[in-house]
Parts: C-alpha cells; sequence; structure tokens
C-alpha cells in the first residue's frame, strides 16, 4: 500500500493511546504496517496482554514460527507507534537465524524501525526501548 494513503489513514488514529482502541482497530493497523514489509502479516497475533507497566508491547516469535504482537491496554504511547516498533521486531527476527537471534535493538533494528516510523510519521522515540 502506497505509504501516503498510510499516512492518512493513520494520522488521525495514531494519537490514540492504546487502552482506548478497539482490538479491532490495532489489528486493522498493525495490518496496514505490516503490509509495508515482507512478514507473513496473517500468521502474526495482535492482543491485549498483561505486561509490566514499564512495557507498553512485545513482539514474540514462538518455536512453531507464529509471531504475536502482545499490547499493554495501560500504555500510554499512540498505538501506531508502539506497532511499528514491535513489526520492527518482528522483521528483524524473521532475517535471523534461530542460532543468531538477538532480542535487542541492534543496529538492524534501528534501521528496520526507522525505516517504518518514517513510513508512518511517526517519532524518533518510537524507535527507543
Amino acid at each position: 500500500m502506497d505509504p501516503l494513503i498510510n499516512l492518512c489513514v493513520s494520522a488521525v488514529l495514531s494519537c490514540s493511546p492504546v487502552g482506548g482502541v478497539p482490538i479491532e482497530d490495532l489489528v486493522s493497523e498493525f495490518n496496514e504496517i505490516c503490509s509495508a514489509t515482507t512478514l507473513d502479516c496473517e500468521n502474526t497475533k495482535v492482543f491485549y496482554a498483561e505486561l509490566p507497566s514499564y512495557v507498553a508491547g512485545q513482539a514474540v516469535e514462538y518455536s512453531s514460527g507464529r509471531t504475536a504482537i502482545m499490547l499493554n491496554r495501560k500504555a500510554n504511547k499512540s498505538y501506531t507507534s508502539i506497532l511499528v516498533h514491535e513489526v520492527a521486531h518482528l522483521v528483524i527476527y524473521a532475517q535471523e537465524t534461530k542460532n543468531s537471534k538477538k532480542r535487542s535493538h541492534s543496529g538492524k533494528f534501528q534501521k528496520e524501525c526507522n525505516k517504518l516510523r518514517r513510513a508512518f510519521n511517526q517519532n524518533l522515540e518510537t524507535c527507543n526501548r
């Protein structure tokens, strides 16, 4: 999808904190962000989960190869920002072999996250921890 269309669709919604957003809207926003990558978006589940208060979202790769993004309902960040950050993690997970996986905010992660951040008009904080 054209990034300009994504910007127009996302601009109003991206200011909403996560907790006030229906899960259907989060999944829709995830699908837009994910479609800008080479990920298998159909096999990623997006849902609210009980996470520590300091964790806005978490990307997970299961041993089966399926992936998920868990979102903290109490997060005080825009959900577009959280989804961009977590999708960037999934992209990096997909690029690495099982023996070389590094679950960090590496240079590869920063590059991917910043690419998505710019495409979805998010601020620099999006790619920080």
